[in-house]
């Protein structure tokens, strides 16, 4: 779990994590058949959402640096929270 706060800078952990994210979800949006890009609608609540969890996941990485292992499942299980409201509010929000 500490190895990428060690071994990168906070900025650099958060883009390794959408670079290998990214990829993942291409793959899997080709296999279902479904549209490159979101709607024209949906792009601004798509890229506000991008940047709550960028942001997160930012703050998480810097947390990490400094914490024990035990906080650290604490941070790391956190992303469902994050998620979920997320969820909630962008469904909300049609």
């Amino acid at each position: 779990m500490r190895i990428a706060p060690e071994s990168a800078a906070p900025l650099g952990a958060v883009g390794v994590r959408n670079a290998v994210a990214s990829p993942s979800l291409l793959a899997l949006v080709r296999a279902r058949g479904g549209p490159l890009l979101p709607a024209r609608e949906d792009r601004a609540r798509c890229l506000l959402f991008r940047l709550v969890i960028s942001a997160h996941f930012l703050i998480q990485t810097f947390a990490m640096q400094s914490t024990s292992t035990l906080h650290a499942g604490w941070i790391v299980a956190f992303i469902a929270v994050v998620v979920a409201v997320g969820s909630r509010l962008s469904t909300r929000w049609r």
